[in-house]
This record gives structure tokens, sequence and C-alpha cells, in this order.
């Protein structure tokens, strides 16, 4: 059902920070696939830069270094289901 253009949902946004060691290139978040952000060192990536496709793991395209700071971004949401009918009140 549309509500003022839009579907009526609910959202939950998690975020998960980590200091990359050398070489890193995967990183765990629980994530909607297509809704995701993924900062390195404060830079929000390109999707061309990583790959965010399983809902569980974010992969770099190019490794991380040492200390680089990751921050991903996960904008999760669901959709509230309506509990009674308008047939029946609601």
């Amino acid at each position: 059902m549309a509500y003022i253009g839009q579907s009526l949902t609910e959202g939950k946004r998690r975020v998960y920070t980590y200091v990359a060691t050398a070489g890193q290139t995967t990183f765990n978040a629980v994530y909607d696939v297509n809704a995701v952000d993924v900062y390195q060192n404060g830079i929000l990536l390109s999707p061309s830069d990583y790959t965010a496709t399983n809902g569980t793991t974010v992969v770099f395209t190019v490794a991380a270094l040492l200390d680089d700071e990751v921050t991903i971004s996960c904008h999760n949401t669901y959709s509230v289901g309506d509990s009674v009918s308008a047939d029946a009140g609601g």
C-alpha cells in the first residue's frame, strides 16, 4: 500500500567499524543487498570498489592498507504489516 508516495516501512541502521590489517579484503556485516554504504578512511566508496551481494560480507576490490579505518553503514528495512484488515475495522 502506498503512503504519500512511498511504501510504509520502518528502518534500522547498523554501523560496523574496523581497523584493517595489511592486505585485508573481507569485512563482516549484516545488511540488505543494495542498502549499504562503505567508507574507507572517511571517504565514501563507489559500489565498484567493493562487492556486497550476500548480506554477510563486504569484499574490497583492492586490499586495504594497514590501519585503514573501514566503516560499513547498513540500511536494513522491513515492511510493517497490517495486523487488522480494513474490513475488520483497522
